[in-house]
């Protein structure tokens, strides 16, 4: 059942959003970091290990505006699924979806995680 709403949930977002608004960004409030843009690919490992691409690489430098130290990356966000395995379920289909339907998508980061921003909300704009 959770697979059929996860599908269902796609398809909407997919036949629902408008076409993408051409170009991409990342900032850095005082609290946290929020990216805006294409994704460009999903990357997922045995080791628990997903990465989002941005459709451009950011300077790291500007994660300190928000306080967030370590990021020494730039050209994706990141999630460790054994953090919260049900986040992670809906997280890495929905970044699919974006990627598949070719719309802007934002994520938003509040720490970093292995030398990447750690991804902890994510939404298909337009």
């Amino acid at each position: 059942m959770k697979t059929v709403l996860k599908f269902c949930l796609g398809v909407l977002a997919f036949i629902t959003s408008p076409q993408a608004a051409s170009g991409q960004s990342v900032s850095c409030a005082s609290t946290y970091c929020q990216y805006v843009g294409k994704i460009t690919r999903a990357y997922i490992n045995e080791d628990n290990a997903m990465l989002i691409y941005f459709e451009q690489p950011f300077d790291v430098s500007i994660t300190a505006n928000a306080g967030i130290t370590g990021v020494s990356n730039g050209h994706a966000g990141s999630y460790i699924i054994t953090d919260n395995l049900p986040y992670s379920e809906f997280l890495y289909p929905t970044a699919l979806t974006a990627l598949a339907a070719d719309k802007r998508g934002v994520m938003q980061f509040y720490e970093g995680r292995v030398g990447y921003l750690k991804i902890d909300k994510i939404w298909i704009d337009r």
